[in-house]
């Protein structure tokens, strides 16, 4: 890696202005927690390209690693009308992922509580942009977002009928690739919330749907008993 930021400095020294060495650069930067060189880089390239969707999504890391999160939010929605429709479905899924870790960073404040809410419920909007996608179907993306952000925020009967409601939308929706995980996370939610008799059947249809998995068969066994 030392190396390859090497000769892209180089490239930048000897030809002038380069989309893909800012870029490179600018994500190298970002990756090693250097975010004024990282954001120097990436404006850089964005202006040279402002119709790539990956440079914007570098971008807008950064400018969220930095604290303000409305700019982030900007300079990913000022992309939308610009570039392809897959730039267009990639900022979108930026836009999502941005709220989903805002969401997350909020989760541990109790007080918190209501924007965490909101910032995850924005994410799951984003998410929704890719109805119809053959893909990757919203409602697969939609629960990814629960699954992977939300537990630490929604707790109890709410989380227990979001998962709910994405494994049958994900059913509906035809994605069937990430049942696996739906279905399990869906029987953990309700093995600690006491439900023992609901999360077995679940357990089992996650280890139905890939390669078997002893410990969730396992754990389908012991919670049926």
């Amino acid at each position: 890696l030392a190396q390859a930021k090497q000769r892209w400095e180089e490239s930048l020294a000897l030809g002038g202005d380069q989309h893909a060495a800012h870029n490179n650069l600018g994500e190298w930067h970002y990756r090693h927690g250097h975010l004024a060189q990282a954001r120097h880089h990436l404006e850089r390239a964005m202006h040279l390209r402002s119709e790539t969707w990956r440079t914007r999504h570098l971008l807008s890391r950064v400018i969220l690693a930095q604290g303000d999160l409305d700019a982030a939010v900007e300079t990913l929605q000022a992309g939308l009308t610009i570039g392809t429709a897959a730039d267009s479905e990639g900022l979108r899924r930026s836009l999502g992922d941005l709220y989903l870790d805002r969401a997350r960073a909020l989760a541990s404040d109790v007080e918190a509580r209501d924007e965490a809410l909101a910032m995850l419920d924005l994410g799951q909007q984003q998410y929704a942009a890719f109805l119809g996608s053959d893909e990757q179907p919203w409602s697969v993306r939609s629960c990814a977002a629960v699954l992977d952000y939300g537990y630490g925020i929604l707790t109890g009967e709410l989380a227990i009928q979001e998962l709910r409601a994405c494994v049958f939308g994900a059913l509906e929706a035809g994605g069937e690739g990430s049942m696996q995980s739906l279905y399990y996370n869906l029987a953990y939610i309700y093995q600690v919330e006491g439900r023992r008799q609901e999360a077995a059947p679940f357990y089992l249809l996650s280890a139905m749907r890939g390669e078997s998995d002893s410990t969730t068969v396992s754990h389908a066994i012991a919670l049926a008993r």
